[in-house]
């Protein structure tokens, strides 16, 4: 009776899975003709349009065919009223040879059972199968999270080897693999975030964060759960410090520190081009810091060793500069973080002269945004609240502290 009652539970509780997985087949299923349907529809519409106009080509050829052979058929019949023996063996020739050349014209593009698409099922739909075994040779030191269950076939998976309070493995290199069921092994890609140094940050349209490491010389991809999805810009970008989203098509814009250029990478994050060069002369950069875009995709870049914001547009021609050395209104010493409000006037963080000052977009001067009283200490980042109708001033200094100004 216990063997019948486990035997049940297993049943029931098979079931339910069984259920559950058929609806959620139900539901990828209706999703994905969702998503292709107006694709699949083109396709048809593109194959049918192909197949009318290679049909009537071939009518046209018919036709001509027809009409030769009538106009043959009429002559033939004249030469026997009234022609002599030696027109006929003339002409049989001709028309034999037209005779066979109609014999010889096929119809293209029958219809085949190919012509009706259908949905078919097989047996194995729902059949789990292995494609690998996950193996922890370091399993002392580490273990592996975030492993699923159950994963479709080329179905991409992130997996997180978690080294706990340990930063380092001891030096040594994670190599990852996949033991198939042939004993064959698949190398896998390993992301080390162990000594990742991250300096700017934006926040994509589907909600990923990007995000400039330093340390390791690259841009990651973070999803809205903070898994890494992607990195990019390795071996490119030689110091990647301040990152910036174009809002009207979705480009991203990364200033390369000691590449004294800053690199556009498109929305899907693959590399489009790079201006600037090392110099002092317009359009030329000395360790840029910082990028900000306002509506009009202009770029505001904060030039730091040449103290001063170049503009540029879209594409990285040269607009406008302004700023000089020095602690006057509007002068700057070694500018860092850069900003833009709803209204696009400026704010920059005058790291030299430690203070916060707010420009207009063609680089008038507003005003200072802190006082001497409690003035900003070594600022570095910076951003703008969207309160109307003054945002406050986000500062981030270079002491560890966080200010927030009123405006």
């Amino acid at each position: 009776m216990e063997t019948v009652k486990s035997l049940e539970n297993c049943y029931q509780a098979e079931e339910v899975k069984i259920k559950l997985h058929i609806q959620k087949t139900i539901d990828d299923v209706t999703r994905m003709i969702r998503e292709n349907g107006d694709k699949l529809l083109q396709e048809l519409k593109d194959e049918y349009n192909k197949r009318k106009v290679n049909l009537n080509a071939q009518l046209k050829e018919l036709e001509c065919l027809e009409s030769d052979m009538s106009y043959a058929r009429e002559y033939a019949e004249k030469l026997m009223h009234y022609g002599n023996a030696a027109q006929l063996m003339s002409a049989k020739k001709g028309i034999s040879s037209q005779k066979e050349e109609l014999l010889r014209v096929e119809t293209k593009f029958d219809p085949t059972e190919t012509d009706y698409m259908e949905f078919k099922t097989y047996d194995d739909f729902c059949q789990a199968k292995t494609l690998g075994v996950l193996c922890n040779d370091l399993a002392e030191r580490c273990t592996l999270v975030d492993v699923p269950e159950h994963v479709r076939v080329d179905e991409n998976i992130s997996i997180t080897l978690d080294t706990g309070t340990t930063r380092k493995l001891c030096g040594l290199e994670v190599r990852a693999v996949v033991v198939k069921p042939d004993k064959s092994q698949e190398n896998i890609t390993v992301t080390d975030n162990n000594n990742v140094d991250p300096f700017s940050s934006v926040l994509s349209d589907d909600g990923s964060i990007i995000t400039t490491d330093v340390n390791g010389r690259q841009v990651i991809v973070h999803d809205e759960s903070g898994n890494v999805s992607r990195c990019f810009g390795k071996g490119v970008i030689e110091f990647p410090y301040g990152i910036a989203i174009n809002p009207v098509n979705g480009k991203v814009y990364i200033a390369d520190y000691s590449g004294h250029c800053i690199h556009i990478y498109s929305r899907d994050l693959e590399f489009c081009k790079k201006f600037g060069c090392h110099g002092k002369g317009e359009g030329q950069l000395h360790y840029p810091t910082d990028i900000a875009i306002d509506a009009e995709r202009k770029v505001f870049v904060s030039d730091q060793d040449n103290h001063r914001i170049q503009v540029f547009d879209a594409e990285g021609q040269y607009l406008y500069s302004f700023g000089s050395e020095g602690s006057g209104d509007n002068q700057m010493r070694h500018p860092k973080g850069i900003a833009l409000d709803c209204d696009d006037n400026v704010y920059v963080c005058d790291c030299g002269n430690n203070r916060v000052m707010k420009y207009e977009s063609d680089g008038k001067f507003v005003c200072r945004i802190d006082s001497e009283d409690n003035k900003a200490d070594d600022p570095r980042g910076i951003c703008v609240t969207d309160d109307k109708p003054f945002g406050k001033v986000v500062v981030v200094s270079g002491k560890g502290c966080v200010q927030v100004f009123s405006q």
